[in-house]
């Protein structure tokens, strides 16, 4: 079994975590080839592809300018803290212990236009970047396209590293548990933060089962 969550628009940086222990992100160097094309965009076109004000292109401007791809406790916090929308109100993940942020590294993964895919305590740096963002790049016209299969193949290679056996040896293999976004915008904000309320359950029972979304 493998909860995924979608990424959040809101960040927090200004609380500490409440954790040292942290990871790298695997697709880092996918990410620092996303970031040297985001900066040669000019504000305009950073407010044009996003739909977003000038003031918060100017913010996602400077984060471009900022990220690194050597993240630490200086530039960067751990995933499931950093982001801080509805859906991690729903999945409280301030309050898990570090046992538990520990055991959720392997069946919780974060889904991320700019990562293309975060374990919880992967280092996190300040960015805005949708996975539906038609971004141009050397591998398509947008970030669907960047990310290909990689983050397809990930999840299948860790869903088949969390396998279990049932009855006589029998090898089960879990599925993949989306808690994201709704897609419609009526009543949007509500169904994310139940969706987080889905996830938290299954980390807090820590089933390493096959589990379904309905």
């Amino acid at each position: 079994m493998i909860i995924v969550l979608s990424p959040a628009k809101s960040l927090d940086y200004e609380t500490p975590p409440h954790i040292k222990k942290h990871t790298l992100p695997e697709f880092v160097d996918d990410a620092a080839e996303l970031i040297d094309g985001l900066r040669q965009l000019s504000l305009q076109q950073i407010c044009g592809m996003m739909g977003i004000s000038d003031q918060l292109a100017t913010l996602n401007f400077q984060r471009y300018a900022a990220w690194s791809k050597k993240s630490n406790d200086n530039n960067s916090k751990q995933a499931v803290l950093a982001f801080n929308g509805d859906v991690y109100e729903g999945f409280a993940a301030k309050t898990l212990s570090s046992a538990d942020l520990e055991y959720a590294q392997n069946y919780v993964r974060v889904l991320s236009g700019l990562y293309g895919l975060l374990r919880p305590l992967d280092l996190l740096q300040p960015y805005r970047l949708e996975m539906g963002t038609k971004f141009p790049n050397a591998r398509g016209k947008a970030l669907y396209a960047f990310w290909g299969e990689l983050i397809t193949e990930a999840l299948n290679a860790q869903l088949k590293k969390t396998a279990w056996r049932a009855g006589a040896g029998e090898l089960r293999i879990g599925r993949v548990f989306h808690v994201g976004q709704a897609e419609t915008a009526r009543c949007a904000r509500h169904l994310a933060r139940v969706r987080g309320l889905e996830g938290r359950p299954l980390q807090d029972h820590q089933l390493p089962r096959i589990a379904r979304a309905e």
